[in-house]
């Protein structure tokens, strides 16, 4: 149980992490073609219809504002690859840790021990 909850944690931790830098790394290109303010950056995740999502960088320029932005499309598709690919990590994991515990029990039932016996409880 111990080695499942630590195999969850390791794969679900390092989704989020993949997660968070893809989506960060989406508002690289609109800061660079906003690159004209010398001080601070709005940022903003932008939705204007079902199905569109989209990274916005907004600058002042010359006392104007530039922005520039890009479809999250791309960011969101490696983002679900990333997910499936530790989804199959994790449940692979499952599967070998199952198989691990179900071959200690069998070893120690073919031993004469009794797997999981509390202390004190007879063999019987």
């Amino acid at each position: 149980m111990t080695a499942a909850i630590i195999a969850t944690f390791a794969f679900g931790s390092t989704y989020v992490t993949f997660q968070q830098i893809g989506r960060r790394a989406a508002n690289t290109a609109p800061a660079a073609a906003a690159a004209a303010r010398t001080m601070g950056t709005d940022t903003v995740t932008w939705q204007p219809e079902t199905g569109l999502r989209m990274a916005i960088v907004a600058r002042e320029a010359a006392g104007k504002v530039v922005v520039a932005g890009q479809s999250l499309a791309p960011v969101e598709a490696s983002d679900r690859m990333t997910l499936l690919i530790l989804a199959a990590g994790w449940l692979g994991s499952m599967v070998v840790i199952s198989g691990a515990l179900g071959a200690a029990t069998l070893m120690d039932r073919r031993a004469g021990r009794v797997p999981w016996r509390r202390i004190g409880e007879s063999a019987g």
